[in-house]
């Protein structure tokens, strides 16, 4: 429990929730523990939230309590689920994410193309609604019929406890008593598919939990290993599909089957993202036009990144005196959209966007080229440094 704690508050340990709960966190996960043994544990009511970027979504936030039981049953499961999923399944696991997602599709499109010298296609594939249409009481068999709980080497106590809290968690209604954060005229820019408040009963895992991720790759584990018997080139990353193979007439007919795998457990592909054509042409696949040879960044991330520069140049701009927490966030997202545009073809357009940022910028940072990883980096020049971990908790408990 100790171990899940640690874990639920890495990168959190300024937020005001974490630190309440930290103030005395020994009693409050003694009592959690009780409530897991006596199985009374019941998950708190969730905040949910409609982000705006990229697109419109809906998040559910469980609860700190409840985060700290999402990486317990994650730490106990994730190493064996992991063993049992393909290789090409790329999302919520370590060691791989969107830019190996990436790396594999354009080691995929090198082999099947060899080098480039012979005919390939690319079929992409999206399954509609996915998380809003995952199957509760489904899930929560297939996950009773893949966990072997004497294979985990663990006590019979906590096998009871483990297999209680799977149970919780997967059949959890997340709209229940949902407390909502965002003003109410947000959820009309959401399609009524792709929100949990209108799905179908005993359907629908949250976004933004940690057990959603781990699961959703459960729940379609099965036909990621019947697509790879048919088509070795194939991965996934959640809900988006890339296939490639030397024959398109393969992978055309491939589409009907998939559909027909889906429908067995309550899911479709969306008629409206079913993309068949010549790898020379390219292809869109997790944030980066990939092409023979190259790679580029999407129209979305461009445009994000200009509304950004605006947001800098309106900051930089007003005559106040900067916070030591504001600068820390800028420079945290120069470094983020930095590492993203250093994964792609764009040192031009970088090194355009560098030259356009506020000059006055450079009073509070350096930005410097790292030629070994090709990357620009932001650096906080040290008087404006936030000097140390308990400076940062600190200043949180005083913002309470």
């Amino acid at each position: 429990m100790h171990e899940a704690y640690y874990s639920a508050r890495k990168h959190k340990r300024t937020k005001p929730e974490q630190l309440r709960f930290e103030y005395e966190y020994d009693a409050k996960l003694y009592e959690l523990c009780q409530l897991i043994a006596t199985q009374q544990y019941e998950p708190l009511p969730a905040k949910v939230f409609v982000t705006r970027k990229p697109v419109h979504r809906e998040i559910f936030a469980p609860q700190f309590r409840d985060r700290v039981v999402h990486h317990l049953i994650y730490n106990y499961l994730y190493d064996y689920l992991d063993r049992k999923f393909i290789y090409d399944s790329y999302s919520c696991r370590v060691g791989k994410g969107t830019m190996f997602g990436i790396e594999r599709a354009k080691s995929f499109m090198r082999k099947v193309s060899r080098n480039y010298t012979q005919d390939a296609y690319v079929l992409k594939l999206d399954i509609s609604g996915y998380f809003m249409n995952i199957n509760r009481k489904l899930l929560y068999a297939k996950l009773q019929q893949m966990i072997d709980f004497t294979a985990l080497d663990i006590t019979k106590t906590e096998q009871k406890s483990l297999e209680y809290l799977l149970k919780v968690n997967t059949l959890h209604d997340p709209t229940k008593n949902a407390i909502r954060k965002s003003p109410l005229h947000y959820w009309d820019t959401i399609p009524r598919s792709k929100s949990l408040f209108h799905t179908a009963s005993d359907c629908g895992l949250p976004i933004g939990s940690l057990t959603s991720q781990l699961f959703s790759n459960v729940f379609l584990n099965d036909i990621d290993h019947r697509i790879k018997q048919h088509i070795p080139h194939y991965g996934r990353y959640v809900d988006d599909m890339l296939l490639m193979h030397q024959d398109s007439e393969t992978l055309r007919a491939v589409i009907p089957m998939v559909n027909e795998w889906l429908g067995e457990i309550g899911l479709q592909l969306h008629p409206g993202k079913i993309v068949l054509q010549h790898y020379s042409k390219g292809f869109y696949f997790l944030g980066q036009y990939i092409k023979p040879g190259c790679c580029y960044i999407s129209r979305r991330l461009k445009k994000h990144i200009f509304i950004f520069q605006k947001e800098l140049e309106a900051y930089f701009a007003l005559p106040r005196q900067k916070e030591l927490k504001e600068l820390q966030l800028v420079e945290n997202k120069l470094n983020s959209y930095f590492g993203v545009l250093a994964k792609a073809n764009t040192y031009q357009w970088t090194k355009l966007w560098v030259d356009r940022l506020p000059q006055n910028l450079k009073e509070y940072m350096d930005l410097t080229y790292n030629e070994a990883t090709q990357q620009m980096k932001a650096s906080l020049k040290s008087a404006y440094k936030i000097k140390n971990n308990y400076t940062r908790e600190c200043y949180a408990f005083t913002h309470l």
